[in-house]
Formats: C-alpha cells, sequence, structure tokens
C-alpha cells in the first residue's frame, strides 16, 4: 500500500510539472553550480542601483536596505555573512558591469545567482542585457505559476513555485546555483553590462509585473515579503563566455605578420616588394576600420542621447499622472490645437513645444529634446509635428482609447506595463527626408468599440543601426528591431527607404495594446 502511495504521489507531482527545466539535479535542469569548470568570471562592478519598497501596496513602507551593491561582486557566495547579497525591495533594480565583456558563444554565456533558500521559496527577476550601444533588452520570460492564489509564505498552505512553470526568470534556482542566459535569445554578440530587475509578486493588476507571453500573465512570487531584505536577493553574476583581451588579440596579429617572413630571411634588414605591399593592405584595412569604428562611436552616441530623452519623457508623463488622478497625458484635444508636445493658436499653426501639457516635467527646457539621428536627416523646418523630439505617443491606447480618442487611459487600467508601448522613436516619410511626428501608430486603426480596422500609415523610425528606441508603460527601455516596413505615401515619402514600420506582432496590434490578462 504504501508503494502505491509514492507512486500516486509521484505521478500527481509529473503532472502537475510544467514544460520548462527543474531544480537543481533533476533531469534536464539547466542550473549553474557556483562552482562549474564553465565559469571564467564574475561581475566586477556596480552601475545603477534603485531599490524598491518593502511592499509596493504601502506607500509608506520603507525602502530595502539588506546588503551593499558590492555584495553582488565576484563569486556566489550567498551563505558567507560577512559578504551575503543585495535586496532590491519590490521593482528595484542594479546594473553590473563586467572588466570583460560578456560574448555571445555556444549554448548559455552567462547566470545569475539568488539566495533562494529551497527549490519552491523563489525570489524572480527580470534580466535585461545591453550591447555597446548601451541600450538595454529584456529577456523573454514566461510564468506559469497560477494566479487564483496568491503565493504568500505567511499562508499555512503555502507550497511555493514550481521551478518547471518558469522560463526566462533569474531566481528559478535555489542559493548556489544560478539561472542561465544566453545572448542569442536577445541577438546580441557582445554585452558590456546587466541590469537585474525586481519582479512584483503581487497578482493585483495595479501592482503586479508581467511575463512576455502573447498574451501577458501576471507573475505570482511570494508576496509580501515586508523585510529588510525584500525582493529580488542578487547574489552574484557569473560570466561562461567573454571576449578576449585586446593583448591577446594584439599578440596574435603581431605573430601572423612575423610567420609571413620566412625563416631563412629574418637576418636581412629590408623587405621585399610584397612585404611592403602586404604592410600597405594592413594600414589600409586598419584606416577603413578607424573610420567604421567612429561612425559606430557616432552612433552609439545618437542611441545613448535618445534612450536619456526617452528616459526624460516618460518620467515627465508618470509625474504627469500622479498630478492629474493617475491617467497619462492626453494625446491631443477636440479643438486640434493642443497635442502632447505643444501647443498653438489655430488649428493648422506652428506648435510650441514650450506650452505642451507635459512642458511642466521637461526641465528648464519645458521642451521634448531632438533625437540628434534624426536631426540629421531632418526635411527643413517645416513640420506637421514640430516638438515631438522625434518620438512618437502611443495615442490610440494610452493618450486616449477607441471609446474617446481625447480621454487618456489609466495607469491602473494597463493590463501589462511591461509590454504596451509609451513613446517610440517616429518620423514621417515625405519627398526627399523625414519630419517629426506625433504618433506611434499601431498596425491598424481601432473604431469606437475597439473592433480593428484600415491599416495606418507606419511611424515607427528604426534610426538607430535598424533599430528603434521605444519605453514602454513600466518605464524601461528597449531597442527594437522592425516586423514589417511601410511604403510610399501620398506626400512622396518612402517609408522603406527611411526604415519606417511597425515591430512586434500585428495581431490586436501587438504591443500596442496587449490583451487583459483573466485571473
Amino acid at each position: 500500500m504504501r508503494c502505491a502511495i509514492l507512486c500516486l504521489g509521484l505521478l500527481a507531482e509529473l503532472a502537475s510539472a510544467g514544460p520548462f527545466p527543474g531544480a537543481p539535479g533533476t533531469a534536464g535542469s539547466t542550473a549553474i553550480a557556483h562552482n562549474d569548470p564553465r565559469i571564467v568570471a564574475w561581475g566586477s562592478a556596480v552601475g545603477a542601483v534603485s531599490r524598491g519598497r518593502i511592499d509596493i501596496e504601502n506607500p509608506d513602507s520603507p525602502f530595502a536596505s539588506y546588503g551593499e551593491p558590492t555584495d553582488a561582486l565576484g563569486p556566489a557566495n550567498s551563505f558567507d555573512p560577512e559578504i551575503g547579497v543585495v535586496s532590491l525591495g519590490d521593482r528595484g533594480s542594479i546594473t553590473i558591469t563586467f572588466a570583460q565583456p560578456i560574448a555571445n558563444g555556444p549554448g548559455f554565456d552567462f547566470a545569475v545567482f539568488e539566495n533562494g533558500f529551497d527549490d519552491r521559496f523563489l525570489e524572480l527577476a527580470f534580466v535585461e542585457v545591453a550591447g555597446l550601444d548601451g541600450i538595454f533588452v529584456r529577456f523573454p520570460s514566461i510564468s506559469l505559476t497560477q494566479t487564483a492564489q496568491q503565493v504568500d509564505m505567511f499562508d499555512p498552505g503555502y507550497t511555493g513555485i514550481d521551478p518547471t512553470d518558469l522560463d526566462g526568470l533569474a531566481g528559478k534556482y535555489r542559493a548556489m546555483w544560478g539561472t542561465p542566459f544566453d545572448l542569442a535569445v536577445v541577438g546580441l554578440s557582445i554585452v558590456t553590462a546587466v541590469r537585474v530587475v525586481d519582479v512584483v509578486g503581487s497578482i493585483d493588476p495595479l501592482y503586479a509585473s508581467y511575463d512576455t507571453s502573447v498574451p501577458a500573465r501576471i507573475i505570482n512570487d511570494p508576496f509580501p515579503t515586508p523585510f529588510s531584505s525584500g525582493g529580488f536577493d542578487l547574489d552574484a553574476i557569473a560570466v561562461l563566455h567573454q571576449v578576449p583581451e585586446p593583448g591577446a588579440a594584439a599578440l596574435f596579429a603581431m605573430g601572423a605578420l612575423l610567420l609571413f617572413r620566412r625563416p631563412g630571411r629574418m637576418s636581412r634588414s629590408a623587405f621585399t616588394l610584397v612585404e611592403l605591399l602586404v604592410v600597405v593592405a594592413i594600414i589600409a584595412v586598419l584606416a577603413g576600420l578607424s573610420l567604421v569604428v567612429a561612425g559606430s562611436a557616432r552612433a552609439r552616441a545618437d542611441s545613448a542621447k535618445c534612450v536619456s530623452n526617452l528616459r526624460q519623457l516618460a518620467a515627465a508623463a508618470l509625474a504627469y499622472a500622479g498630478e492629474n488622478g493617475g491617467q497619462y497625458v492626453p494625446s491631443q484635444e477636440p479643438g486640434n490645437r493642443i497635442r502632447w508636445h505643444g501647443a498653438r493658436g489655430g488649428s493648422t499653426g506652428a506648435f510650441d513645444g514650450t506650452k505642451g501639457p507635459l512642458s511642466p516635467y521637461l526641465g528648464l527646457s519645458r521642451r521634448v529634446k531632438l533625437c540628434p539621428a534624426l536631426q540629421r536627416v531632418l526635411t527643413g523646418s517645416a513640420s506637421f509635428e514640430e516638438g515631438t523630439g522625434g518620438y512618437g505617443y502611443n495615442a490610440a491606447y494610452i493618450g486616449g482609447t477607441p471609446a474617446d480618442p481625447f480621454k487618456p487611459e489609466r495607469l491602473g487600467n494597463v493590463p501589462a506595463p511591461s509590454r504596451v508601448v509609451m513613446f517610440a522613436d517616429c518620423a514621417f516619410p515625405r519627398k526627399g527626408g523625414v519630419q517629426e511626428y506625433a504618433y506611434a501608430e499601431p498596425w491598424r486603426w481601432p473604431d469606437y468599440s475597439g473592433k480593428l480596422r484600415g491599416a495606418l500609415a507606419p511611424s515607427v523610425h528604426f534610426r538607430h543601426d535598424g533599430t528603434a528606441n521605444v519605453v514602454w508603460c513600466d518605464g524601461h527601455i528597449s531597442a527594437e528591431k522592425p516586423s514589417k516596413l511601410g511604403g510610399k505615401n501620398g506626400y512622396g515619402g518612402d517609408a522603406q527607404k527611411w526604415t519606417i514600420g511597425w515591430f512586434g506582432p500585428e495581431d490586436q496590434n501587438g504591443w500596442w495594446n496587449p490583451q487583459r490578462v483573466a485571473p
């Protein structure tokens, strides 16, 4: 009988298991041990740190304070009371950099270590990585944990989380076992920084974090954790593949040049014509590479400035909402004289970028800053929407709604803030170039009932080496590649030529309007 009961219990456990790799020691687990021989380096420096509150639902709760940011550097050591971990609090984040960049190699490239004390008490986090351009890209994530009941460590019936229900989230494995990530998933070859962002485990849609599924799912993990050590506890980040030291590459090149000369001729002081031609060719290649590097450096600087502009723009929009009953800034008003980026005296005049509804929140200039990459290609000064800075607003679903285009959405009604567009790099093609444009247009026009009608003219401008910078409703920024480019329009513009189109899935207008998640 005992054997039968044990077998039934095992079958029940297997039946309830999710589709992803399980805990350390189980078949197929991808957990990386703290002493795994594949580890070649650890995080070496701390970048930006933002600690969250220990209970985001209580605005009077203190911020997480356990540990120092530097406790996340070096090898995993969560059991060492002298070093330990750094706690992030609800929605807190920390950026870690490395002595040598992480490289995309075979299989997993780095691993994130948390301090979970068993295989089911799992505090989770999103993982983002930045390439040479400094733009952070978030790894896709999936959580299949039920959302009917809050995972609560104080509940007598607490059963925790099954790691086989999780994918793409740090904290999937217990202490001293890292959750691995593969750079090929996000399409990056070299990464200079890793950012870890705490998942708010609440199943209340007002505070919840969502995975990147379509439709997005609420991520349920232990909540609340109202202690100084609340939220995700970062122990360490291990590197499995890294870019070789520059010195090693230089020595390799010098060795190749020396091998070019045959041993019998090494004593001669003069070079042959062939050798001189080789030297000239090498110099020409290096000169060409320097021009490429200079151009790439300018592109990275443009993109970094653009990201800074978007970050300020999102902060201004959220500050506006904080002082206006939780509503996003309206995209426009019925008289066509005020739009989110400025105001004008008549319905056809030029916009004054210092008099828009966001102006009081945009610093001393009181205007949206212009993306330098767009500034290089703007066609004259005439524009439908001068003053946008080159950024378009999700007017269809955030700055307004299908039911009322002049009434903005409320923050609490956005179903998956991390996957809903707030602003994006935008422009409008015209004869000879492009101009500023105020709206990040979704794939199709939604009528007053929400039903999708005809296709809209595209406006997302992939001006940063084929990507567009996007700030989402939770405030994080990513670089998105086009899913489709537009064609020619009635103004003599060619969207294909200027890489203007859409990104993400087309179905139901994709990331402009992710469908609400049922509890």
